[in-house]
């Protein structure tokens, strides 16, 4: 079925705020690290650049483990692992199911037709 143009119209503005929504609090969650980096830990300039980079990049890897699409389910379960291997023996995986609860589940089930 076709979608009307005030949907469409009204779908781009409310992906707009999302995706401003997401921007701002990504760049707070950065610079607050880098804050942190420095104040806490006494990271300089470059150790601070390095790291910021090194995590924009896992963050646009695994950004899909987040967005509906094919692979979405793949890349929630390659989180997982690397998490997995983060935490080792010292605590127990949350899974990402739980670490997200408002991203729906991926069901490849056909859907039910009444």
């Amino acid at each position: 079925m076709k979608k009307s143009g005030y949907l469409s119209r009204e779908e781009a503005v409310r992906k707009a705020f999302v995706d401003a929504s997401e921007q701002i609090t990504r760049q707070l969650m950065q610079d607050t690290l880098q804050i942190t980096l420095h104040n806490e830990f006494g990271f300089g300039y470059e150790r601070i650049k390095n790291l910021t980079d090194a995590w924009n990049e896992c963050y646009l890897t695994y950004h899909a483990a987040l967005e509906r699409g094919a692979e979405q389910d793949v890349f929630q379960e390659h989180l997982d692992r690397e998490l997995q291997d983060v935490v080792k023996d010292k605590q127990a995986l949350i899974p990402f199911s739980e670490r997200y609860p408002d991203i729906k589940k991926i069901s490849y089930a056909p859907k039910k037709r009444w």
